[in-house]
């Protein structure tokens, strides 16, 4: 066994409360692990000096008074720890950039110049994309055209092999 295991056993151990496999185990453990060991001897001496102490009982009329004490109810408060968490930094980042871009944005007294940049390079963009969907179809024509010769050739040559045999 292992000494957390141990040190969990240790209580039960002091007050006899130990099955006699387990009490077995826990004293071969003692043999061989001083920690341990010197553990036991420190919780048997605090179990010894609270020994000492005299038990109190709690008259009735005490208990009463305690459980008529009103309970505090919680007030509403709302819990922001979790915007401090490392994970959510990245995103508070991206935030803060889109926010920032915005905000420069809204303020520049030369926005219409920006709107047109954008505009040039949204209508330049859409003109690429089309580009290259013209391409990709013409290429998509053309293999198709190679794959009707193909298929043609393939079967020929499947013709002449049987005429071999």
């Amino acid at each position: 066994m292992t000494c957390n295991q141990i040190e969990e056993l240790l209580s039960p151990y002091l007050d006899g409360e130990l099955q006699p496999d387990k009490r077995h185990a826990v004293e071969e453990h003692l043999k061989t692990c001083p920690a341990c060991t010197e553990l036991l001897h420190v919780m048997g001496q605090a179990k010894h000096a609270l020994a000492d102490f005299p038990q109190k009982e709690l008259d009735a009329d005490f208990m009463e008074q305690l459980y008529a004490i009103p309970h505090k109810k919680k007030k509403f408060r709302i819990n922001l720890d979790f915007f401090l968490e490392p994970s959510l930094q990245p995103v508070f980042t991206g935030i803060t950039i889109i926010l920032t871009m915005i905000s420069l944005y809204m303020f520049n007294p030369d926005r219409a110049s920006i709107n047109k940049y954008i505009e040039r390079n949204i209508h330049l963009g859409y003109s690429k994309v089309g580009t290259l969907f013209a391409k990709a179809e013409f290429y998509s024509d053309s293999l198709n055209e190679y794959k009707d010769k193909f298929l043609v050739s393939v079967k020929d040559i499947q013709l002449l092999r049987k005429d071999e045999d």
